[in-house]
């Protein structure tokens, strides 16, 4: 991923420590990629989601949503190929 954590959320983990920033990323919901993607639906029947419509709305909630642990754990994972 190429967002990078931000001065602030550099100094907010610094503040806190890294135990109860993931103790406060486990406890936040789950951000869902769905409800963005049907908010993107084309009006076309035959081409629902033109182009790169899910890989866009997929990158766009992965890098600016809240849990971030979550989200970066769930692409490291869909890197794996067996």
């Amino acid at each position: 991923m190429a967002e990078r954590a931000s001065p602030s959320d550099v100094a907010n983990v610094q503040s806190i420590g890294y135990t109860t920033w993931i103790d406060n990323q486990f406890a936040l919901p789950a951000t869902h990629h769905l409800p963005l993607l049907y908010a993107k639906k084309s009006p076309d029947p035959t081409l629902p989601y033109a182009g790169n419509t899910v890989f866009n709305t997929w990158w766009q909630q992965s890098i600016t949503a809240p849990d971030q642990l979550r989200q970066r754990m769930a692409w490291a994972l869909s890197q794996i190929n067996i």
